[in-house]
């Protein structure tokens, strides 16, 4: 196994993890079991541990697939990329600018993540341009075994970009996208075990 699948498997288990527990802390925030601020806390820390974890599956993904196949794996992580840092910007401000304000009720309206506000529109196109990197690197992966649920899997990902913005513009349909905890961790899961199986190239015979 090379080293490029090891840090693949890694991160693509990370970013799963992540994703499933963002599943679990949005659930638990909209049945009211959790409350302010722990609920602002687990919800933007689990969020901001996709990100990192996502871009370095990504860039496994990349030196795994086939030479030829490569154009939508580098397109894919470019958006990857895109959405890392949007949503890092915005979960990072949220955790340590904030929240630490909001509980010494000092915070400016402006800093405030909610519906129709600046880290709102931020946060979905950061999402936006995660679909597109799914929905981009798609194509990489064969119709056959594993990598044809991996392609169905990003393809419906990525497709949800235009719920995404949707939601943006009309946040009560927030639910409609709950289909995201559910393709996210199950595409990243597949991730891992796509890379655990994956063959090294083999070397060049010599002379």
């Amino acid at each position: 196994m090379t080293e490029g699948n090891r840090l693949g498997i890694w991160s693509a288990l990370a970013a799963g993890a992540a994703s499933a527990g963002y599943g679990v802390v949005q659930s638990m925030q909209i049945l009211g079991i959790t409350k302010p601020p722990l609920d602002a806390i687990l919800i933007f820390g689990v969020s901001i541990c996709i990100a990192t974890p996502f871009v370095i599956a990504m860039v496994a993904l990349h030196y795994a697939v086939p030479a030829e196949k490569r154009v939508w794996t580098h397109a894919g992580l470019v958006f990857a990329g895109m959405y890392a840092t949007l949503v890092s910007f915005v979960y990072m401000t949220q955790l340590f600018v904030t929240i630490p304000l909001s509980l010494q009720g000092a915070v400016p309206d402006y800093l405030v993540f909610k519906e129709h506000s600046f880290f709102w529109a931020v946060d979905a196109l950061g999402y936006v341009f995660m679909s597109f990197a799914t929905l981009l690197a798609a194509p990489a992966f064969a119709w056959r075994g594993l990598q044809r649920w991996l392609r169905l899997l990003f393809v419906a990902h990525g497709l949800q970009a235009p719920l995404i913005v949707l939601i943006l513009y009309r946040p009560e349909y927030l639910l409609v996208d709950s289909v995201w905890i559910v393709t996210a961790p199950v595409a990243m899961l597949l991730l891992a075990i796509f890379f655990a199986r994956a063959k090294p190239p083999a070397k060049p015979v010599s002379a």
